[in-house]
């Protein structure tokens, strides 16, 4: 079993919006049900009720994101670029062959999470909150309503930990190999991250850190 490992520097180009809901009940019975750590990540949420705001995270000090929201993403990017990579699957390959880890380690819970950092140091609270028209369509027409998410402004960083397990290529799929994952990332500085990413947040670049 071959398990290669590299670490890398995301960093903002746009702001970034938190994604977890702030209802503790909500995340209790939509969540936890499908999550074996949901009881412990809802004791990361803010103590303020917050109602319908989208939040980050909070985990000694600094506002952060679970690791599992890179895996996310890079099943978004990798499929979004299927006719590239040549990659079947993705979603079954990231959760089979790939992990990602707080270049930290585990916090005092045990879960891994990647806390958000400017010039060197934790970030220790969102900078503010962006509310903005949701628009949808429903049996009785059109409905706009008002949606709210914590915001971290510019510079933002995260450091993450990428784990790959070697996998073999098919007569249908090619193998997922760190130049896939790259040119996933690549995809970034046009859909990032967290809420509202079709709209420009979250947006980033990545730089590989073992190289420097």
């Amino acid at each position: 079993m071959n398990i290669t490992e590299r670490t890398y520097r995301l960093t903002g180009i746009s702001p970034l919006l938190g994604s977890q809901p702030a209802d503790k009940e909500i995340r209790k019975n939509y969540i936890a049900s499908k999550h074996p750590n949901a009881d412990a990540e809802n004791e990361l949420l803010p103590e303020e009720n917050l109602g319908g705001v989208t939040v980050f995270l909070r985990d000694e000090g600094s506002v952060c994101l679970m690791a599992y929201v890179i895996n996310g993403y890079l099943k978004e990017a990798i499929a979004a670029m299927g006719m590239e990579n040549g990659v079947k699957m993705p979603a079954s390959k990231v959760d089979k062959y790939v992990f990602n880890l707080n270049v930290c380690g585990q916090n005092h819970s045990g879960l891994e999470v990647l806390k958000l950092i400017r010039d060197g140091e934790p970030i220790p609270a969102p900078d503010r909150t962006l509310e903005r028209p949701l628009r949808a369509m429903t049996m009785q027409g059109p409905r706009i309503a008002l949606s709210s998410s914590e915001l971290v402004d510019l510079p933002w960083q995260i450091d993450v930990k990428i784990t790959l397990l070697e996998n073999a290529a098919t007569k249908q799929s090619k193998a997922l190999t760190w130049d896939v994952i790259e040119d996933a990332l690549k995809y970034g500085r046009l859909r990032g991250i967290g809420q509202w990413r079709n709209g420009g947040y979250g947006r980033f670049t990545f730089e590989r850190m073992d190289d420097r």
